[in-house]
């Protein structure tokens, strides 16, 4: 008899798991394809919420025509992946047939989530189409920018604090601040 010391695993294509969400197997659940694995999504607190809802609201008003911000909505990316950013501004396409595959930036707001997103989902992104990753620390007050990918990397990555300005390369007319993001408006 021949023992089995591994194993087997067999991973989800991106086209096998849009035909499973097309026909409803996932409805109350909030997943996402990573690396052709389902990967569950943390639950959205309300800093997390705040941030998000606000970015949007940024990002939305300095969209030129031809671009659009998409929240909480599958990309396709590298390696059987469909990850669902906080943020994605992406080409407008007035008649899509597929889930877009090329962001100008992608943003993850980060709590419970931070060594996925500066890990896992930043080495992605790198391999992806995507030309600007950012990810707002809640938890340490600062948001990881990330830019120029070279081989499937992050040539450029700094950190910025709470109250310093950030304007994204595809939206130079849009300054922000993680402060003014998380702070309650009057």
């Amino acid at each position: 008899m021949v023992a089995v010391t591994e194993r087997v695993r067999r991973k989800i294509r991106r086209a096998e798991y849009d035909r499973m969400v097309e026909v409803g197997l996932f409805q109350h659940e909030r997943l996402e394809l990573i690396r052709g694995e389902l990967v569950a999504m943390s639950p959205i607190g309300v800093k997390h919420a705040t941030a998000v809802t606000e970015l949007y609201r940024r990002l939305d008003r300095a969209c030129p025509d031809g671009l659009v911000v998409r929240c909480q909505q599958p990309l396709i990316c590298a390696d059987e992946s469909e990850p669902e950013p906080d943020l994605a501004v992406v080409p407008f396409d007035p008649a899509p047939t597929t889930h877009p595959t090329w962001a100008l930036l992608v943003i993850e707001v980060a709590d419970s989530s931070r060594g996925v997103d500066l890990g896992d989902k930043a080495a992605l992104y790198a391999e992806s189409d995507v030309d600007e990753y950012w990810v707002v620390d809640l938890d340490a007050g600062c948001v990881h920018v990330h830019r120029d990918r070279a081989a499937g990397r992050w040539t450029a990555i700094t950190i910025h604090a709470a109250d310093q300005p950030l304007t994204p390369r595809a939206l130079p007319d849009l300054t922000v601040t993680l402060a003014a993001l998380v702070a309650p408006r009057r």
